[in-house]
């Protein structure tokens, strides 16, 4: 993720990127000494040459890892530009390697109350249904294992 900064006033500042960052909710892996430790982390931001990690804790995160996105099934080379409040950005210095099928996604819409009423299959009016009476246990009389007083 290389930013630039070009200023054209005393206050003002423009902030130049590489590539065109998109917002994303995906959970990850960072993991470290070839796969034997690892660290959960969520892809906030992602372009093709970095993204922005969160991190759930505050992990001392190494300057060099392997990013893991298992939804979308590939890992990256990554290195650390900058870390603050558990975010973290890092810069792709690898190719995207292949880890396998990415796994099916499915997104559903978000329906209103009506509409969710409307779609909702009508069910067959439930017929009643008396329970038996619950048994009373008899009182246990003291016998092998157990303690009298």
């Amino acid at each position: 993720m290389t930013e630039q900064t070009a200023s054209s006033g005393p206050d003002s500042a423009l902030v130049v990127r590489q590539a065109l960052r998109k917002r994303v909710f995906k959970g990850a892996l960072a993991c470290l000494d070839g796969g034997l430790r690892a660290m959960p982390c969520t892809i906030r931001d992602l372009s093709e040459t970095g993204a922005r990690l969160r991190f759930g804790c505050d992990w001392l995160v190494p300057e060099h890892f392997t990013l893991h996105v298992e939804i979308d099934g590939y890992k990256l080379q990554c290195e650390r530009v900058w870390y603050r409040n558990g975010d973290c950005g890092v810069r792709f210095v690898g190719e995207r390697i292949s880890t396998g099928q990415p796994r099916q996604q499915i997104i559903l819409p978000v329906l209103s109350s009506e509409d969710r009423a409307a779609s909702e299959i009508p069910s067959a009016p439930c017929q009643s249904v008396t329970m038996p009476a619950p048994r009373r246990v008899a009182a246990r009389s003291t016998g092998f294992g157990r303690r009298t007083r």
